[in-house]
């Protein structure tokens, strides 16, 4: 897990807040930080080359003291000469080193940022794109395959080939983003039906702690603590106190008499209600003192 993971999951309202405030705004700190730094790069190497006269001044004049040696000392020999210019040339790049340290580590900071932001930007992207794309799939298929009586729950269809429009519409929501099977394949499966709901509503409970401790949780912190594989959306999507129902509902349905699908069967069908992408709804908060 990346430190900010860690800092984002941390049980203090507060410094829980401040850290997404930071994470949701880190690329345009990291882009300012980069101009910044890469200016006083800028700066710093003019300031620093008004330093240099010396520096040249100093090691011209000790290879010149090389040369009139080797002139006039018959002894002095050509190793002697190639080890003193040595000894020159690296005393000089050393001092080149110091005069120039900061602005290459300014130039450092700047690139290292730019990059960081690229990266972060890159990520959002990607994983935003991923679930804004499965939840226009999912409304197509919905719109196409609602029946006119709403209902979820699918009968055992013991005769007949064709599938019911309950079970499309079941097969339908299965594939929304925010919809999870929770079933025997699941690590925290119990053998007793009635344990698997009572242990998801326990979780339920916990994550509720979690929200309104922080005042936001995120998706898969919620698929973590029940077994169910994380999703790239995940990371972004979540709850977010005032900006929903100020609570967490996994909208447990269990699934006795279902049509066997894979060889999964009982199974409870989970629908997180999720309120969207948890840091553009923590700045919309911090900006709105009175959500």
């Amino acid at each position: 897990m990346s430190v900010w993971n860690h800092l984002l999951r941390i049980n203090n309202k507060t410094l829980a807040k401040a850290a997404v405030f930071i994470h949701r705004h880190w690329a345009d700190i990291c882009l300012w930080t980069g101009i910044a730094s890469g200016a006083g790069a800028v700066v710093a190497t003019g300031v620093q080359t008004t330093k240099l006269e010396p520096i040249v001044a100093e090691h011209e004049e000790q290879l010149r003291v090389i040369a009139t040696k080797a002139a006039n000392d018959k002894g002095y020999s050509e190793k002697d000469q190639r080890t003193d210019r040595l000894k020159v040339y690296t005393r000089t790049l050393g001092k080149l080193g110091k005069l120039y340290a900061l602005p290459a580590g300014l130039e450092a900071v700047s690139i290292a940022t730019r990059v960081s932001g690229h990266r972060t930007l890159k990520g959002e992207n990607l994983a935003l794109a991923a679930a804004y794309t499965g939840v226009y799939e999912a409304y197509k298929k919905l719109k196409a395959q609602t029946p006119k009586e709403e209902t979820i729950v699918i009968p055992f269809e013991e005769n007949g080939d064709e599938k019911s429009d309950a079970t499309k519409l079941q097969e339908a929501l299965l594939e929304h983003p925010y919809c999870r099977v929770f079933h025997s394949q699941n690590k925290y499966w119990h053998g007793i039906f009635e344990e698997n709901v009572a242990f998801l509503r326990s979780k339920m409970a916990l994550a509720n702690e979690r929200f309104h401790a922080r005042g936001f949780l995120y998706l898969n912190e919620v698929f973590d603590m029940i077994g169910i594989p994380l999703c790239d959306e995940g990371e972004y999507i979540g709850w977010v106190e005032g900006s929903g129902d100020d609570f967490v509902d996994f909208g447990i349905t269990p699934i006795v008499d279902s049509r066997v699908d894979g060889g999964i069967s009982p199974s409870i069908w989970l629908d997180f209600n999720v309120d969207g992408h948890v840091e553009e709804l923590m700045g919309w908060a911090m900006r709105a003192p009175n959500c």
